[in-house]
């Protein structure tokens, strides 16, 4: 639950729409295995907005490792697929 709240917090103050519930969250940690596989380092895993463009919604977010997730650095809204 702590991470949920971070995250949160982390979205809003970089001014990022956050509209993920605490239990859409869970379930999302489960599904991944996103809370067993966080980290700084390369091949952790991060949470990533698919399309940068737009908030924090379930639908929008995937989990990639660090590594991918410097890869793909910011794409332009023309790379959204919606």
């Amino acid at each position: 639950m702590t991470r949920y709240f971070q995250f949160k917090h982390n979205a809003i103050r970089r001014g990022k729409e956050f509209a993920i519930t605490l239990e859409e969250f869970t379930r999302f940690c489960n599904r991944t295995g996103y809370l067993i596989e966080k980290g700084k380092r390369g091949r952790n895993a991060t949470v990533d907005r698919r399309c940068n463009a737009q908030g924090y919604h379930i639908w929008n977010i995937q989990l990639l490792t660090n590594l991918q997730n410097c890869r793909k650095g910011t794409k332009s809204s023309q790379d959204c697929p919606f």
